[in-house]
């Protein structure tokens, strides 16, 4: 496939600078303001910010990938009807009521990812005169250390086998950044031995949805165990990205604050020492996102800036069941289903709503399988390993090339908007499995975990991350992108 800018509509200006002003009047119609070399998009809503940056508005809500446990992630996340101790604040708050003696939990996690598209255009052609060839485009997630939680618990009351436990914890609720970084090399067509041209989008974020967790479990006896917590919800996302291209310079920033509230509860019922039953209810809730903001510069020469509508999101609620069988003292087996019907959670802004446009979630539903055996069992303590497998499909649907459109009604030039008003999402549903290990130190009092997971699975993007660009894409081209994603998870439980 190849580019000829020369056939593009002709414009009053050139350039990356112009390119992204024209996208940017057409996003903002009549509306748009300019003055003193700043653009205000005034009050904007997910229409207008999916097409400026669409990886801010293409992204699950992975409430899944961020439960604690090395223990967990090594069983392939099949911890319903096993979950025990303070990390059960995760999992199934029941197993809270296991608890004998005051105890402390720290859970975080490293991931590497490593990303390729095969798919990308072959060239542009830059005013009918000049070609440049694409030699690579390296579209990818970024990697990092992630603490992910901390908690402690303590027996209130105990009477033979019953007994009442609480718990506190800080831990992430939910995953909301997605750091991604791309990367292209560009040499001139037919000339000799020359150096390439790089062109770089790095998107840094830092936060998530962060929940403050109180917690009380209550064990019947031998046999039912029941929890409840409370987790207030906290935090926000700040998207940094900055693009390079020979002597051009650009910044975006984006940000967003949340705040919620969300019961959960969790129970188990044993049957003697051999199988396990456990169940896990998240009742639906709101998460609040305000005071939202978006601004991009290029070479310092001009500002643009918005301002992200408030709005609530209706988070439906979500289940989750597990079986655990111990066949023997050594072999524990485990399977876990849950489901969330991400397709339902709705967009309410707070004022008068800039569109009509919802989220791209998908529905999730997920099997968990896993094992774990005693390898060695000694009088200072045992060493359990474990494997996993667990369907990942993610919440949310890619790119489709069905989501934007030309409008030419209001200016002869056109501009790019969503191709419903309604918001309706053509892309498809990424889907992907992910195979698990782990293992264990286990003392009388102090207990250390860790767990490996690899996902792999394909994706769509707009090429460059934009649906419509005069330079970079102009034909609204969107690559596959194959992701590998490994995750090193670290957990240590301290009793006293």
């Amino acid at each position: 496939m190849r580019w000829n800018l020369s056939k593009v509509r002709a414009t009053a200006c050139h350039g990356p600078l112009c390119a992204l002003v024209i996208l940017l009047a057409a996003v903002a119609g009549p509306a748009l303001a300019q003055e003193q070399g700043v653009i205000s998009l005034g009050r904007i809503g997910l229409r207008e910010l999916s097409i400026l940056h669409p990886s801010l508005v293409y992204r699950p809500i992975d409430a899944f990938s961020v439960r604690p446990g090395g223990d967990a992630l090594g069983m392939g996340g099949a911890y319903l009807a096993s979950a025990s101790g303070v990390a059960a604040l995760g999992w199934n708050v029941g197993g809270l009521a296991d608890l004998e003696h005051l105890s402390f939990t720290f859970d975080g996690y490293s991931r590497a990812v490593g990303g390729s598209a095969g798919d990308f255009p072959d060239s542009l052609v830059l005013g009918g005169r000049s070609t440049l060839r694409f030699l690579s485009y390296r579209p990818s997630l970024k990697g990092g250390f992630v603490p992910n939680f901390i908690a402690a618990g303590v027996p209130l009351w105990t009477s033979g086998e019953r007994r009442l436990v609480a718990a506190f914890g800080w831990r992430r609720y939910a995953e909301m950044a997605v750091p991604e970084q791309a990367v292209s090399d560009l040499v001139p067509s037919g000339a000799g031995a020359t150096f390439p041209i790089a062109f770089s989008i790095d998107r840094s974020e830092k936060g998530g949805l962060e929940a403050f967790s109180p917690a009380i479990a209550f064990r019947s006896g031998r046999t039912l165990s029941l929890g409840a917590v409370v987790n207030v919800l906290k935090g926000g996302v700040r998207a940094n990205t900055d693009e390079e291209w020979f002597l051009y310079r650009g910044t975006a920033r984006a940000n967003s604050r949340y705040s919620g509230f969300s019961p959960e509860f969790g129970g188990r019922v044993s049957f003697g020492q051999s199988v396990s039953l456990g169940l896990r209810l998240v009742p639906g809730y709101t998460l609040k996102v305000r005071d939202g903001a978006y601004s991009r510069r290029q070479q310092g020469l001009t500002v643009i800036t918005a301002t992200l509508a408030d709005y609530d999101l209706t988070i439906p609620a979500a289940f989750g069941a597990g079986v655990a069988f111990r066949p023997s003292l050594r072999l524990l087996i485990a399977a876990d289903m849950n489901t969330q019907s991400w397709s339902k959670a709705e967009v309410k802004y707070t004022r008068t709503p800039p569109d009509s446009v919802g989220l791209p979630l998908a529905d999730v539903t997920t099997l968990h399988f896993g094992a774990e055996y005693k390898l060695l069992r000694t009088g200072w303590g045992e060493v359990p390993v474990r494997i996993g497998f667990r369907t990942t499909p993610l919440g949310y649907r890619d790119i489709g090339t069905g989501d934007v459109r030309l409008d030419t009604l209001e200016t002869p030039q056109g501009r790019w908007v969503q191709a419903t008003s309604t918001g309706i999402y053509s892309g498809k549903q990424p889907k992907a499995n992910a195979y698990s290990f782990g293992a264990s130190l286990v003392t009388p009092g102090i207990r250390y975990d860790v767990g490996f997971e690899r996902i792999s699975y394909e994706h769509s993007k707009w090429f460059f991350d934009v649906p419509y660009d005069m330079l970079l894409n102009p034909e609204k081209a969107t690559v596959k992108v194959k992701q590998k994603v490994s995750k090193i998870r670290l957990s240590a439980t301290y009793t006293f």
